[in-house]
């Protein structure tokens, strides 16, 4: 007998691409609403979770809670989360390229302030990106190993400490520390855990191609790679462009 997490892996037609490509739950409303819209769901003796086949790219976007919410409020919602999802994604890599490459794109006080909050910063600013980017993740994954009334308490204790300390040391610059903050906190924003694990992914390869490209080079490569997920294909369903339900894929 195969747990949920196996059997997901095993049924997925491409696994060599870390984008999602099943939506997997525990509520039984959301899985019930699934299925008045033709979709599949496979249940699993044991095992608390379900899966829900084929998934959709909106359906990592959507929240249980939005079927209770009128459309606009729900469309809202799912906008914002398309605008954080973004920001998880591209703004680690976006910051790196302007600073290295771009830097007439910044406006001229704002350039001033980065280059005199970055005057006592011995390190590139990939490698202070590379840093926090790292320590967020590790005290994210401590935040969640340890009991979970100490995991809130370590993740907000240690992300204050860290960043007020690695300032204080000249090691980071404070802007690169907002940076990191908003990415988190947009990565936070996004309600499927597996298509943030993957954004969170896909964010270091980002930040490494800006290392070698322009930005501009760099947004030919990501026009490039588009395709890959776009052609993704689950259950003859095309994951990324079917935007509502796989009814008006049927029809």
């Amino acid at each position: 007998m195969y747990l949920l997490g196996q059997l997901d892996q095993l049924i997925q037609d491409n696994t060599k691409i870390a984008n999602p490509q099943i939506v997997s739950t525990e509520r039984p409303d959301k899985a019930a609403n699934h299925l008045l819209e033709g979709r599949v769901v496979v249940i699993v003796n044991g095992s608390p979770y379900v899966l829900i086949v084929p998934g959709l790219f909106i359906d990592f976007m959507s929240s249980p809670e939005d079927m209770n919410l009128k459309h606009q409020f729900a469309n809202l919602l799912k906008i914002i989360r398309l605008i954080a999802a973004s920001f998880a994604l591209l703004l680690p890599g976006i910051y790196v390229a302007i600073t290295n490459y771009h830097q007439e794109l910044i406006p001229t006080e704002l350039l001033f302030a980065i280059s005199a909050s970055r005057q006592t910063v011995p390190f590139p600013v990939i490698f202070e990106i590379i840093i926090m980017e790292v320590s967020f993740e590790l005290i994210r994954e401590a935040g969640l190993r340890v009991p979970s009334p100490m995991g809130a308490t370590i993740g907000i204790v240690g992300a204050l400490i860290l960043g007020e300390a690695a300032v204080n040391a000249s090691v980071v610059s404070p802007i690169l520390i907002i940076i990191v903050a908003i990415t988190g906190i947009c990565s936070f924003a996004i309600p499927d855990f597996s298509l943030s694990f993957s954004l969170r992914l896909w964010r270091f390869f980002y930040i490494a191609a800006r290392i070698l490209l322009w930005i501009f080079r760099n947004w030919f490569w990501a026009v490039c790679k588009l395709p890959c997920p776009i052609k993704l294909k689950f259950l003859w369903c095309t994951i990324f462009l079917s935007i509502y339900s796989c009814k008006r894929l049927y029809n």
